[in-house]
């Protein structure tokens, strides 16, 4: 063979490599959660919240949202809370107790810090419980970051 020969050979051969190798099945890319960041100071603010959480009902979310001071009270001698209320930006009904489930007050991400609570967290968005008292419930679950990664 001849040094032209070869070189078609393996220029040949390179384009089969280059095919298979676009080709080749990906492994597929994780889903991507959701998430939804800012303040809740205003009622389109709180809209935009409680509309966010009613798509993402019984699913994944991430929240980085901070609130005024006056939405929820801290517990105990822990600058953190278990619940906090938002009023009905539409005046329909008393408005929206949401609550963070699980483990020690201290332990949740609900926190209060020079005159702002802030939630920043992965959490599991659960249906709505009812109405109580002309208030509708919510719950969210704090999810570990192992746990995302799953």
């Amino acid at each position: 063979m001849d040094a032209t020969s070869l070189s078609l050979i393996a220029a040949a051969l390179a384009v089969v490599a280059a095919l298979a190798a676009w080709l080749w099945p990906r492994s597929p890319k994780p889903p991507s959660i959701p998430s939804f960041s800012g303040g809740l100071h205003d009622p389109d603010q709180v809209r935009e919240f409680i509309d966010f959480l009613d798509r993402h009902e019984l699913g994944r979310a991430r929240l980085d949202i901070s609130m005024p001071g006056d939405v929820a009270h801290p517990e105990g001698n822990v600058l953190a809370a278990r619940s906090f209320h938002l009023a009905d930006p539409n005046g329909n009904h008393g408005g929206y107790e949401v609550l963070i489930r699980g483990g020690e007050v201290a332990a949740r991400p609900l926190t209060y810090a020079h005159g702002v609570w802030r939630l920043e967290s992965y959490v599991a968005v659960e249906r709505p419980s009812g109405v109580w008292q002309g208030i509708l419930a919510r719950a969210l679950v704090p999810i570990s970051l192992a746990d995302i990664a799953r």
